[in-house]
């Protein structure tokens, strides 16, 4: 097995990029590394709070992931299980953009990802961002989105839950489940689904969204499943998205270099 921390009411805070390196991660872990993370406090970083990477995993449970720039918490390829923390306040990083409280994505392979009974957002993009296929379990939290971001002349994403990518529905063993979720106060739609699908069961709670679940671009994606009359489920306009931001090449720029 990889090397092992644990990190029991520990604060991590104000952590600073150097000249040498573009990321400032408060906890970074990653290649077979394991991490058990109880009631620790994460805060004021020039970088995520919280990065799991490349076939690591981590427990996080308790504690406070606020005021860090990009995301709160990344899950590139590794297994995460958070529980009980409270992730707010992300910030947009000024120049590889984010402003997200749990970020997933599969681009260098699936994977794993549960968050249960935590308080996220809000936060300018997403409470939770979730990008292409993989095991995600999101149930039992309170998920508020926000206002949205300004790209241009228009208004985007501030979602309690963003799908993108093809994200699959949940099957038992892969995909996107939302159960149990309460998600509230989004300008545009608490959960939308971009060439995307997901499990939303009906013990979900909404309240004051603009909209609570819209699903776009189903060329790519299953319909979501058992949807009540007033969500957008394949039909209508699609709602903008910001499709300009590689997010993942914050996290590895070498090897955005060695790719070109």
């Amino acid at each position: 097995e990889g090397p092992y921390a644990a990190l029991d009411r520990c604060e991590v805070r104000g952590t600073r990029r150097s000249r040498t390196m573009s990321i400032a991660d408060g906890v970074h872990v990653q290649v077979g590394a394991r991490l058990e993370a109880g009631d620790t406090t994460v805060s004021s970083t020039q970088g995520p709070a919280m990065f799991v990477g490349f076939d690591a995993s981590a427990r996080i449970h308790g504690g406070t992931l606020a005021d860090n720039a990009f995301a709160g918490v990344v899950v590139l390829n590794a297994e995460a299980v958070i529980e009980g923390t409270d992730v707010r306040d992300t910030a947009s990083d000024p120049e590889f953009g984010g402003g997200i409280g749990v970020f997933a994505s599969d681009r260098f392979g699936p994977g794993a990802l549960t968050l249960r009974d935590a308080q996220v957002g809000p936060h300018p993009y997403a409470a939770v961002w979730l990008d292409g296929p993989g095991a995600y379990q999101i149930v039992g939290n309170d998920l508020a989105g926000s206002e949205g971001v300004r790209l241009g002349s228009w208004t985007a994403h501030g979602n309690a839950v963003y799908r993108t990518g093809g994200a699959t529905a949940w099957d038992g063993a892969t995909g996107v489940r939302l159960d149990d979720n309460t998600l509230h106060d989004d300008a545009i739609a608490a959960v939308l689904a971009h060439d995307a699908s997901a499990l939303v069961t009906p013990a979900n709670r909404f309240s004051g969204n603009t909209r609570d679940v819209h699903q776009q671009r189903c060329e790519g994606a299953a319909p979501i499943a058992d949807a009540p009359p007033d969500w957008t489920i394949c039909v209508g306009p699609a709602l903008l998205t910001d499709t300009t931001v590689d997010f993942t090449t914050f996290f590895v720029p070498e090897t955005q270099v060695a790719e070109e």
